[in-house]
């Protein structure tokens, strides 16, 4: 047994070189570490094991615990491992929270929410057992792109499908409560999905005096600790959009404090990311301010309605892209004058 990152893991004696198929003895290695193939230098990353799960690297961390890349020995397939950080108990808050999550996620059936398999334990350390879901997260497409934004029908395509795995919550009575672009993944088609419902509460009820979830994308209601409905996961999704869409999140300006990104929601009316990336078209920017509407009467009132009119955005964008601009009309006097010259 070994430790790792403060996580316990097994040993495993040995793997096979996918390149020349050597077979290594491994257990000099740090588990989770990278080394090279002694006869052909290929790279590889040395393996540990959990329960049935052979896992192979960190691809996330956060105050709950880490996730890695994993393989399921019994059911043949690839997953996402959750390890929560060592609870004292189970009583702690830390393993009922990740209990909450994995029991909240794994009620939702939906193509834009990440599914959860199982929750399990080994060696004291409670692990939730996830789809892989291995296209990298719309935060760091966002930071990939040279533009300093994702492309417009690309990001309303990406909300279009976060607000469908949101309806999908709110048909069982619940919300995300932290909806940002680091918390929506995209799989190999380019699909986006839910994952991190560690704040998700009941739409009823009421959570006064906490303030939960990212300040850059926070209703103003929520950071108020006032009661919040799905209106507060359509204001933060509009945040997200405004992210995509410009490079930045809203309200954010050189050598902001957290706090100061928090407070200019209530001085301010919602940006308009036209202001921001004149590229951008003037439906969708009205489609952003309406999502981010101080007072949540003011946003859309349902997530089918938002859906519908994120659909008409993107299509008549699409429309507008694909229609060649139209060519100035020739002057037949400035015409005629050029034939002359040509002619002397």
């Amino acid at each position: 047994m070994a430790k790792h990152d403060e996580i316990q893991v097994n040993r495993i004696k040995e793997i096979t070189c996918t390149a020349c198929k050597l077979v290594i003895d491994i257990t000099p290695y740090k588990p989770l570490a990278k080394e090279h193939c002694p006869e052909c230098s290929a790279s590889f990353q040395v393996p540990g094991q959990i329960g049935q799960y052979v896992l192979f690297k960190r691809i996330a961390a956060g105050a709950m615990g880490s996730v890695y890349t994993a393989y399921d020995e019994v059911l043949a397939r690839q997953v996402a491992l959750k390890i929560v950080s060592a609870p004292p108990s189970k009583d702690d808050d830390l393993y009922q929270g990740a209990l909450r999550e994995a029991r909240v996620q794994a009620s939702i059936n939906h193509p834009n929410v990440a599914q959860v398999y199982a929750m399990s334990e080994d060696m004291g350390q409670p692990y939730i057992i996830m789809e892989l879901i291995d296209g990298g997260s719309v935060l760091d497409l966002i930071r990939a792109s040279e533009a300093g934004g994702v492309g417009e029908v690309r990001a309303l395509q990406i909300a279009i499908d976060t607000a469908g795995g949101l309806f999908a919550a709110q048909k069982l009575g619940l919300m995300h409560r932290d909806i940002k672009p680091g918390n929506l993944l995209l799989d190999r088609d380019g699909r986006a999905k839910l994952i991190d419902f560690g704040l998700a509460e009941r739409t009823s009820k009421q959570v006064e005096g906490k303030v939960l979830g990212s300040p850059y994308y926070m209703p103003p209601e929520i950071a108020k600790g006032k009661t919040s409905d799905h209106r507060a996961d359509i204001y933060s999704l509009g945040a997200s959009l405004y992210h995509m869409l410009v490079g930045q999140p809203p309200f954010k300006f050189k050598g902001d404090t957290p706090r100061d990104c928090v407070l200019r929601r209530f001085k301010m009316d919602p940006p308009d990311p036209c202001d921001a990336n004149p590229a951008v078209h003037q439906e969708t920017g009205q489609l952003v301010t309406h999502m981010m509407a101080i007072e949540p009467e003011q946003r859309p009132a349902d997530y089918p309605s938002l859906i519908r009119t994120m659909r008409q955005t993107a299509a008549l964008i699409q429309r507008d892209q694909a229609t060649p601009a139209a060519q100035p009309e020739e002057d037949p006097l400035a015409a005629l004058s050029d034939a002359v010259r040509k002619r002397r």
